[in-house]
């Protein structure tokens, strides 16, 4: 019976180690994730236009529809002037700012931020684009 005791003992001490070791690791991998830098971007298509091909901070994000919110890629350092090139209804167009200075480039924060493309009638290719920080 002693021997019993013991080992439920011990069971129910390797679940809490368990246990915590797995909230430690969790905790330490998201604070490491900001230490160096990681910024999450995902892209949404606010028009009621399908765009193929969608290229944003060098990667590929592929066909976005209509209404749709693409899932979140890791970069280390984007230039916050946001920006897409796309291809929608057979034409290669870009939609957002382009850099026109000569002073340093201003950087995004560390974060999660959805890059939203809408209509815009002022610009040349009728869509812009903006950063919003989630």
């Amino acid at each position: 019976m002693h021997c019993q005791a013991n080992k439920n003992s011990m069971k129910s001490i390797l679940l809490v180690v368990a246990i915590c070791s797995a909230v430690l690791f969790t905790a330490c991998s998201k604070s490491t994730a900001l230490k160096n830098g990681a910024i999450q971007i995902r892209v949404e298509n606010a028009t009621t236009d399908n765009f193929q091909n969608l290229t944003a901070v060098e990667k590929n994000f592929g066909s976005v529809n209509a209404g749709a919110v693409t899932g979140y890629q890791s970069f280390e350092k984007v230039v916050a002037y946001p920006g897409a090139s796309l291809v929608t209804a057979g034409n290669a167009v870009y939609a957002g700012l382009l850099y026109c200075g000569t002073g340093p480039l201003p950087y995004l924060e560390t974060g999660k931020y959805k890059l939203q493309i809408f209509y815009d009638n002022l610009s040349y290719s009728h869509y812009n684009a903006r950063y919003i920080k989630e």
